[in-house]
């Protein structure tokens, strides 16, 4: 009996070993601010720090889109207005994110719906639309997403009050 109850646990944590090993690793973006003001001209960011930034990467400021082509210390050269967004001027402190093409998104999960950490529309965090400006993110398992000025019921852009 007590043999049996010893393998029973064993397998029981190796069980359970086995299970954390699976759990989808999901991946946030990297975050920073702007140092500086940006015109709709400029085509060197001044960010509050690097980390994370690679060249080819894409960076997301307030509904804008750019390719980076330069790192030199915290200035960081870009391509204006990439995957569908126009070049626009942004203030200084203003949230800056960074990650990989894959990482930005055209589209909008519903507002609501289930969604789980790490898996399928919600590998990266947060999911953002960079069309609507809007930033998803996966709270326990249903999705939330909002902007500086807006919020989203059902995937429609809403006005606050």
């Amino acid at each position: 009996m007590r043999r049996t109850l010893s393998i029973i646990l064993l397998a029981a944590v190796v069980l359970m070993g086995i299970a954390s090993s699976l759990q989808a690793q999901v991946t946030y973006m990297t975050r920073t601010t702007l140092s500086a003001a940006v015109s709709a001209e400029d085509r060197v960011i001044t960010v509050g720090s690097n980390t994370g930034f690679t060249v080819g990467q894409f960076v997301y400021i307030d509904a804008e889109s750019m390719e980076i082509t330069a790192i030199n210390g915290t200035s960081i050269t870009v391509n204006r207005g990439q995957l569908g967004t126009g070049d626009v001027g942004h203030a200084n402190s203003e949230a800056v994110f960074t990650g990989a093409n894959q990482h930005f998104q055209q589209t909008d999960p519903d507002y609501g719906a289930a969604c789980a950490v790490g898996v399928g529309e919600a590998l990266y965090l947060p999911r953002i639309n960079q069309l609507s400006g809007i930033m998803w993110t996966c709270i326990t398992t249903t999705w939330t997403g909002t902007s500086t000025a807006l919020i989203v019921y059902d995937s429609t852009r809403a006005t606050l009050p």
